[in-house]
This record gives C-alpha cells, sequence and structure tokens, in this order.
C-alpha cells in the first residue's frame, strides 16, 4: 500500500527544504519509503540532463548514512549509455548482496 501524500512528505522533510519541487521530494521521499519497508538498494533512474534526478541523488549520501549505509545509485539514461554503466550497476548488485548477507547473520 502506497503512503499518503501527508507521509510522503514526513519521510522526506529530514532531507529537503519546505519550498523543495514537488518531484524531487517525491524522489527523495519514495527512495526512503523504498527502504524503510526493506528494500535492500535503491536505484535512482535518470534521464540525461535531469534537473529533478540530478538533485534527488544529491540527498543520497544523507539517506543512506539513515540507513546504514544502504546501496543507492543513481544511473543517467540516454541516447546511449557509457561503458561503465554495467560497471556501476554490477557494483550496485554486489553492494545488494554484501549488506543483504550482513543483516542475516
Amino acid at each position: 500500500m502506497e503512503p499518503s501524500a501527508a507521509e510522503l512528505i514526513r519521510l522526506a522533510q529530514p532531507y529537503v527544504g519546505p519550498r523543495t519541487n514537488y518531484l524531487i521530494l517525491l524522489g527523495v521521499a519514495k527512495t526512503v519509503d523504498f527502504l524503510r519497508r526493506g528494500a535492500s538498494g535503491v536505484i535512482n533512474a535518470v534521464g540525461i540532463n535531469c534537473i529533478v534526478g540530478t538533485a534527488t541523488s544529491a540527498v543520497v549520501p544523507a539517506i543512506r548514512n539513515d540507513f546504514g549505509q544502504a546501496p543507492i545509485i543513481t544511473l543517467t539514461y540516454g541516447k546511449s549509455e557509457a561503458p561503465t554503466q554495467r560497471l556501476r550497476l554490477e557494483t550496485f548488485v554486489h553492494q545488494i548482496h554484501t549488506c543483504w548477507r550482513a543483516r542475516a547473520a
């Protein structure tokens, strides 16, 4: 069940200001919501030159810090993906496995 709009705003408040664009607020809130619900990691998929995705990724270190260094990655997509895109995604998956094993122990 999706959280209410009021709940999403509450989730985002520690990371964004009161005049933050609603798209940025929603991206931050859903990242927090996914982790709060037990997701092992979050991918912030961003279109090339997307200021909303770029601004959302700026708060990732703070969110990660509040959730035990949970894996969060911002992947930018456009006309063609850089060769490092696959490597970054594989590293993210490795981090997810490592965190999952640490939680299970």
